[in-house]
């Protein structure tokens, strides 16, 4: 096979297989302008069929080749019914073209082929003529738009045009033989390049299209870019309007954003015609639908118009429309409607291209809006730590006041009824020195209540800063205090050694205290008790606690342990405020910790403490 066939075999190739992608397309959609486009290249494909019957059946089938000539003819007419989709067509280039195919039918039946030279030029001049007119509208339209339709309409005009010079120099070979061996290679290659540019323009592949539509979308984000997003949600109405335009070569585009106050579309921006303005309602025709059912809509002719849209496209004189929602998947925006003088070429195309640049439009509203939450938040963060602020310096007063107004009535209290004890004590009958005593205690107990109060206060108020902690070191210090308190009682105190945890340095301390007193307090009615202090690896966090074989407690009651005031056995019983393991709770909490205990009555308890932030260090000993 010679080049020059394989060229030949490679043209008929395309033209079919576009003829087949279209009719599929078209069978698929059922438009006219698909419609329009499966005619033209079912034609031309059609006359690449009849040449492989004709040398198939190896004769000359002078009614093949005739048939062949007439459906080339068509192809300057409907080429111009698609061209009629995107622009006006003058009614006398349409006449022109009719005449053209009609004579040209008329001289192919009345003479027979071939033609003689001087009606073969005629023929060509007015088929190179039409084509050269579509190919002039095509190039207009790719002008006028941007993304896939320019694109599409640019290789159509390319196509348009190599057909045109293919047909122009098939008529010159005819009429002049002796130029046949430098046209008849020249005619392969156009066709071939005719016949890409028609494949690349009319049924483009999948990947093509998303090149173009990234060409496009990265040109819209780069005039978006170098903005404030404010800036740029101010912008996106507008921006819209402009591109929508440009995509689909539109009479007109508008931007409606939703009025939640009205309940409507607002007209926010226009692009080609300044005095649309007011409302679209979203309750009948394209743009309800597209509103509603949140997608991109094309209404073909006005009678799938809605009333506001209706009256703004017989402003314009407009035939169709594109309707796409600005929204993201969270929030819808409103609506880019772009007016056509009639249904577009590429209406599939342009609807994918407008709704993926009204979603960035979209994305550019969302973000400004949640930037504006954003700084609502702070302020009124700011608002609240303001408050806060404001409320920490009242309970410092507050803890003043407390510190020493109330303190030292009760000092006075519990002075004066002990020197009452001592020093009238001859005055006083068994009833009144009980009464008395009784008046101690009472005080005494209070300033207690009042210095664990204002312990747990300072928790949450001091600053908490995280060192290393030698805890076994701190639980010792602390057992050695207890035994000092009350060196009568048989307690055996196993601290594991070596246990190093980061946190604050007194509040570690004031919670160990706390833990270590309330074990030694409830193993006070043992003769002999052990209270443990250890750590141990869970989930490869350090855990650590304090175990003690007394009294224990009940496990249904176990959530009221740490709340303050809160108390499971008698004072009478057992003395203390309520305080302690509030406190607890407050400073593992600081710590991003965790602590909760386990327990069983007249058995044991154990209270045990995660402090978050950096682990412990890798020197911990479990405890036994």
């Amino acid at each position: 096979m010679s080049v020059l066939d394989l060229l030949r075999l490679v043209t008929q190739g395309v033209f079919v297989l576009i003829a087949i992608v279209t009719l599929v397309d078209f069978l698929r959609h059922r438009d006219p302008p698909r419609l329009d486009i499966a005619l033209m290249f079912g034609a031309l494909s059609a006359i690449i069929v009849i040449q492989q019957i004709r040398g198939a059946i190896g004769l000359e089938g002078h009614w093949l080749r005739l048939a062949g000539t007439v459906l080339l003819l068509a192809q300057p007419v409907l080429l111009l019914r698609l061209v009629q989709h995107f622009r006006p067509v003058p009614r006398t280039i349409r006449g022109i073209a009719l005449t053209s195919m009609v004579v040209s039918w008329g001289l192919l039946l009345a003479v027979g082929l071939p033609l003689p030279a001087p009606l073969t030029l005629l023929v060509v001049v007015s088929f190179v003529a039409v084509e050269g007119y579509c190919a002039w509208a095509f190039v207009r339209g790719a002008q006028r738009t941007v993304g896939v339709s320019h694109w599409r309409l640019a290789l159509a005009a390319a196509g348009s045009g190599l057909l045109a010079a293919v047909i122009l120099l098939a008529g010159l070979s005819a009429a002049l033989p002796a130029i046949t061996s430098v046209t008849t290679p020249l005619v392969a290659v156009l066709a071939m390049l005719a016949g890409i540019s028609y494949y690349a323009g009319f049924a483009p592949p999948r990947w093509l299209r998303q090149v173009w539509q990234l060409i496009e979308l990265r040109r819209f984000l780069y005039e978006m870019a170098g903005r404030s997003a404010n800036e740029r949600a101010t912008a996106a109405p507008a921006h819209l309007c402009a591109t929508g335009m440009r995509v689909a070569g539109g009479l007109a585009a508008v931007a409606a954003m939703w009025d939640a106050t009205t309940q409507r579309l607002m007209i926010q921006a226009t692009n080609g015609q300044p005095s649309l303005v007011g409302a679209l309602g979203t309750d009948e025709g394209a743009v309800g639908r597209a509103w509603r059912e949140r997608r991109p809509i094309v209404a073909h002719t006005p009678a799938n118009f809605g009333p506001d849209e209706a009256r703004a496209a017989a402003m314009l004189n407009a035939g169709a429309l594109l309707a796409v929602p600005i929204a993201t998947h969270e929030h819808r925006w409103g609506l880019l409607v772009v007016f056509l003088w009639r249904r577009p070429l590429f209406a599939a195309d342009d609807l994918s291209l407008l709704a993926l640049l009204t979603e960035q439009g979209a994305i550019a509203l969302d973000y400004a809006a949640l930037l504006d939450e954003q700084r609502a938040v702070v302020a009124q963060l700011r608002w609240r730590s303001a408050q806060l602020e404001a409320a920490n310096r009242e309970l410092e007063a507050f803890s003043y006041s407390v510190s020493h107004d109330l303190r030292a009535p009760l000092r006075s209290i519990d002075g004066f009824s002990h020197a009452l004890l001592e020093d009238y004590a001859d005055m006083l009958d068994a009833v009144g020195a009980d009464y008395l005593r009784r008046v101690r205690v009472a005080a005494q107990r209070k300033g207690e209540l009042i210095d664990d109060l204002l312990t747990l206060s300072q928790v949450t108020r001091r600053d908490l800063r995280r060192e290393p902690v030698d805890l076994s070191a701190l639980a010792s210090q602390i057992a050695a205090t207890l035994r000092q308190h009350a060196p009568q009682r048989q307690v055996d105190f196993a601290i594991a050694a070596g246990i190093v945890a980061q946190g604050d340095p007194q509040l570690l301390r004031i919670l160990l205290e706390n833990l270590l007193s309330n074990a030694w307090k409830f193993t006070s009615t043992h003769p002999r008790a052990c209270i443990t202090f250890g750590a141990a690896q869970h989930d490869g966090q350090p855990v650590y606690f304090v175990r003690d074989d007394g009294v224990g407690f009940d496990m249904q009651y176990a959530h009221k342990l740490f709340g303050a005031f809160q108390r499971l056995h008698p004072a009478a019983v057992f003395d203390g405020t309520g305080i302690g393991l509030a406190t607890v709770q407050r400073i593992v909490h600081r710590h991003g910790g965790r602590v909760w205990a386990e327990g069983a009555v007249n058995q044991d308890a154990t209270f045990s403490f995660t402090l978050g932030g950096p682990a412990g260090s890798p020197g911990i000993t479990p405890g036994t």
